[in-house]
């Protein structure tokens, strides 16, 4: 694919602050909280009694939340300052529904294909992992049911696929490194603490770059990723 010219300019920005600050923001900030709250559940359980799993899961989604937006927005602004519309941050090519249906139905079964069994495995390993919105109203949990899959599926798709890979490949990264170290920071950006899920994402991010980088759309991305983080919130949310 041609690079243009206004597409060139979004490369003055730094790399490791879209790849790396996300990642050390937000490990930091779910160690600082689950730690705080579970150290003093062993030592002062008085403090954190009318504190629910569930209240501690939303603090770190909104952390979540909030860090994605601010990055994501940043990127819009490298965009828009190059000149670029909406569209073209979607798609190079400007045209967000030109994608080949077959790559697309492949990327979107292998997405629920493999969080499915990930699902699967994750209930049959750790049973207690469906109460981690314990103690949350209704009303709570729905308002992160919409907010959470409509954040990930547009920041996480518009920083990790569209503009991390297309910045590596204008320094000059070849296709595999490309391809491995975007979606090692996407990967880690879910917890590095947690082994068995920074696997399930990695191999998330493979799939979802190579699809990228073959495809140029992230609108297809973005629609997976909206709908696997659908269902599967919904699940622990709900079960």
């Amino acid at each position: 694919m041609v690079i243009s010219q206004k597409q060139q300019y979004v490369t003055k920005s730094r790399i490791w602050v879209y790849a790396v600050l996300p990642v050390l923001i937000l490990n930091l900030g779910s160690l600082l909280t689950y730690g705080l709250y579970y150290s003093l559940y062993y030592i002062q359980p008085e403090m954190v009694s009318r504190i629910t799993t569930g209240a501690v899961r939303a603090a770190t989604d909104i952390l979540i939340f909030i860090v994605e937006w601010i990055f994501a927005i940043s990127v819009i602004g490298h965009y828009r300052s190059a000149g670029l519309s909406i569209k073209q941050m979607l798609a190079p090519h400007g045209d967000i529904s030109r994608f080949r249906w077959l790559p697309s139905t492949i990327l979107f079964a292998s997405w629920n294909l493999l969080f499915a069994l990930y699902m699967l495995a994750l209930g049959k390993l750790y049973p207690a992992v469906t109460d981690v919105y314990q103690g949350l109203p209704f009303g709570v949990r729905l308002i992160q049911l919409t907010l959470i899959p409509i954040t990930a599926a547009f920041c996480e798709e518009l920083i990790w696929r569209g503009y991390i890979p297309t910045q590596m490949e204008l320094r000059g990264y070849r296709y595999w490194p490309v391809v491995l170290l975007s979606s090692l920071s996407f990967a880690a950006i879910h917890g590095v603490f947690l082994p068995d899920k920074l696997l399930v994402t990695f191999l998330l991010g493979i799939i979802s770059t190579v699809y990228y980088l073959k495809e140029r759309n992230l609108v297809p991305l973005m629609l997976t990723h909206w709908f696997v983080d659908l269902w599967s919130f919904g699940l622990f949310m709900f079960s």
